[in-house]
């Protein structure tokens, strides 16, 4: 049996980044209220990089490095990791992650994705926000996505462009790459 840290290093070193950065997103994302037992457990970026640099062989060594490096704890999804990762592929510009919207002192939401520098807000939709009681919140399917449609509508207001793709795209650096180059994000 190994550590946490000692199991997500391994793994990636073997996998690919599509896989190990997702897993890194989670592991480093901030423990959440009424989490317990295994979904409890993190890792700190510190306790990754220790254990690679304690490790006695150098197999996959430049992987887990870049993994390690890609990973963000602040990553809201498998799907946003994923894409973020196709992006550095692609040499997109990073982006910040999970940026407040503000209109006055109300909150209009907090997005996936956003590139300040030419005011894009991207967004990652996966099927579960509408469909995962989870995240419907006592709403149905069509109210959530009518509430997601007003929320996009006033971030919008507020001077930005929201730019949304799916897994389909997420999986393939062409889509996505044809996706954000309208924005002028690809070289």
């Amino acid at each position: 049996m190994t550590s946490l840290a000692r199991t997500l290093v391994d793994v990636s070193r073997r996998a690919p980044l599509e896989v190990s950065v997702p897993m890194l997103d989670h592991a480093l994302r901030p423990v959440k209220s009424g989490e317990s037992g295994v979904r409890r457990r993190r890792v700190e970026r510190d306790e990754l990089t220790s254990e690679l640099e304690r490790s006695a062989t150098r197999i996959g060594l430049s992987r887990a490095l870049s993994a390690i490096a890609l990973a963000d704890g602040r990553s809201g999804s498998p799907g946003e990791g994923l894409s973020r990762v196709t992006m550095h592929r692609l040499g997109i510009p990073a982006p910040t992650l999970q940026q407040s919207f503000h209109d006055g002192g109300r909150l209009v939401g907090i997005t996936d994705f956003w590139w300040p520098d030419i005011r894009l807000i991207g967004e990652f939709d996966g099927y579960g926000k509408y469909m995962r009681e989870e995240f419907l919140n006592g709403r149905t399917p069509a109210e959530a996505v009518i509430d997601e449609k007003r929320r996009e509508d006033e971030l919008r207001a507020l001077g930005t462009t929201v730019v949304r793709w799916g897994w389909s795209e997420a999986r393939s650096p062409r889509k996505l790459e044809r996706l954000l180059a309208r924005f002028g994000l690809v070289g």
